[in-house]
């Protein structure tokens, strides 16, 4: 059975750079994927993207399957 991504749990990992003073996020399951945003709220809505990203692409056989998923 085919999940779809609503089936799919997944982490973020939001970071602060004060040097660049944006917050940097990356999705674990797609270690060499990174976003940013200026503001938390930002950056949190910039993951959604990102994954929506990754998990279109996946599905359509352009990347390679995330190191893991956490299925509910």
């Amino acid at each position: 059975m085919s999940k779809s991504r609503n089936d799919i749990h997944y982490n973020m990992t939001i970071t602060w750079s004060p040097e660049d003073r944006v917050y940097y996020v990356r999705i674990p399951e797609w270690d060499w994927a990174l976003t940013s945003g200026r503001t938390f709220e930002e950056a949190v809505e910039m993951g959604k993207d990102l994954y929506e990203t990754l998990f279109e692409a996946y599905r359509a056989g352009e990347i390679p399957p995330p190191a893991k998923i956490l299925v509910a």
